[in-house]
This record gives C-alpha cells, structure tokens and sequence, in this order.
C-alpha cells in the first residue's frame, strides 16, 4: 500500500479564526511543528509536547491543525487544547481535533525496531528559506533513514530532521513505528 499525507499528517499552528461564510478560515501566526491522525473515527492527533506545549495549551490561544487534502490545499481542523493526554515524561501528546470528518490513519506496528533496519519519517516541515513572518511555506518531506541505536522506548536513525518536522510520524513499510521528536548532531571527531 503507497502512503499518502492527504488528510493524514499536517501541521500544528497558533492563529486566529476568519469569517469566511460556510467554511472554516484560519489565518496562521506560527507554524509549531508536525502532527499525525492516530484515530480518524474519533479526531485523535499525536504530535510532541515540545510542539504544543502545556503554556501554549492554557493560554487561551487558538491552535489548528491544518491537513493536506487531495488537491493539494491546506484544510484546517480546530484542536481542542484541554483533551491533551501525555504519558508519564514523555515527550508524546494525544490531542482531540473540533468536528473531525474524512480523515484517514494508518495502522501501528509494535513490534521492535532492529539495528540497521529501514524507517521513513514524513511530515510538513516550515520552508525557512521561502518563508517571511506573514506568508509560511510549508514543504513536504520524507527522510529515509537507518536506524543506528536502539533503546527501551526509542532509537536513533543516521540522518538529520528538519526544525518543524517534531510530530512526524515514522513508517516502516506502509505501518507507523513511532514519532520523530528529537535531532540531536554528534562530533565528527
């Protein structure tokens, strides 16, 4: 099965609402970071705490997120900021989406993630270098990886992500194995 980011992944952002008539318009102050649907049926979202942070969740702001739909637009979804559940300290949040409608998943693999085994993380990461502080670029990406170490609740891959893409979800084959919350950059020497 081929993967699609259509009203599956999409980004975290802070913004206002805009009356356009029938339709929802949100106009975006900060793109935060990237999110996932973990249940379409229910409007269930999982990103990273760091991306939408308790202070931003109690400050009485709006948050959206917004999704690619199938002719490549950009549809946003309200995020009701008090369902947050995050699990012990880490960095993972489960969020409801307002009003929830055809949005799609894919199914979890729990099985272990072995050294050297490939993983593909996808997400919506904020394009720094088209951007400026009113028109936010935002590019599809998909970095495929290698997984280099492995620990009790996560692993490391061998390749960089991109500031923004917190929240992606990563795949091995057409199944979602975890979420990408962490760059760290080692010493070549």
């Amino acid at each position: 099965m081929a993967l699609s980011a259509e009203n599956f992944i999409g980004v975290v952002v802070c913004g206002r609402l805009r009356d356009a008539g029938e339709s929802l318009a949100f106009d975006v102050d900060r793109v935060l970071g990237t999110a996932f649907v973990l249940d379409s049926a229910s409007g269930l979202i999982l990103t990273c705490d760091h991306v939408l942070p308790s202070e931003d969740r109690e400050s009485g702001r709006l948050f959206a997120f917004w999704t690619m739909t199938g002719d490549l637009s950009f549809r946003p979804f309200l995020i009701d900021c008090a369902s947050a559940v995050q699990w012990g300290q880490n960095d993972v949040i489960a969020l409801r989406l307002q009003a929830p409608s055809g949005l799609r998943s894919y199914p979890i693999d729990s099985d272990p993630i072995n050294l050297a085994e490939q993983v593909v993380t996808v997400g919506f990461p904020l394009n720094h270098l088209s951007s400026t502080q009113t028109n936010f670029v935002i590019t599809p990406r998909a970095i495929v990886s290698h997984v280099v170490s492995g620990y009790v609740l996560s692993c490391e891959t061998d390749r960089p992500f991109i500031t923004t893409m917190s929240g992606s979800p990563v795949f091995r084959g057409s199944k979602i194995v975890g979420i990408c919350y962490l760059n760290r950059e080692y010493a070549l020497n």
